[in-house]
């Protein structure tokens, strides 16, 4: 008996620290879980939309994704313009040398850019040129 005792003892409290540690991550007020579903809807008619021209399931897997991640508190509707910079500048950091130095560059805005986010995806260019000594 003392062992199933400890045995439960134990597990209370793993599952009271798990409540303790994420349930401040998973709270949510009303509103922001009503504007979650609202905006999951309209993802979802999107993607059912006849004028959608891209992967259906793709879309449903997305907006299925950013619901689930909204219930769990870890996507809101505001993004500062720094928040999305970092986010940019991460993806700098799989290039190294110049190839990074360029790619930094590129994010500050240096060079051109084309096509959009609703298109697809933006195309960063800068050309840089590079004068080879004579040997």
């Amino acid at each position: 008996m003392v062992k199933l005792n400890r045995y439960f003892g134990s597990v209370s409290h793993v599952a009271l620290s798990t409540l303790v540690i994420m349930g401040p991550s998973m709270a949510q007020t009303r509103d922001e879980l009503t504007m979650a579903h609202d905006r999951y809807v309209r993802e979802m008619a999107q993607c059912h939309s006849v004028d959608f021209s891209g992967d259906m399931a793709a879309c449903v897997k997305d907006a299925r994704n950013s619901y689930a991640e909204s219930k769990r508190g870890r996507m809101t509707e505001e993004v500062s313009p720094s928040d999305l910079e970092k986010n940019a500048l991460l993806r700098c950091e799989v290039h190294e040398g110049e190839d990074k130095l360029a790619c930094i560059a590129r994010i500050h805005g240096q060079g051109t850019t084309e096509g959009s986010i609703s298109g697809g995806g933006l195309l960063r260019k800068l050309v840089t040129t590079v004068t080879v000594p004579r040997q």
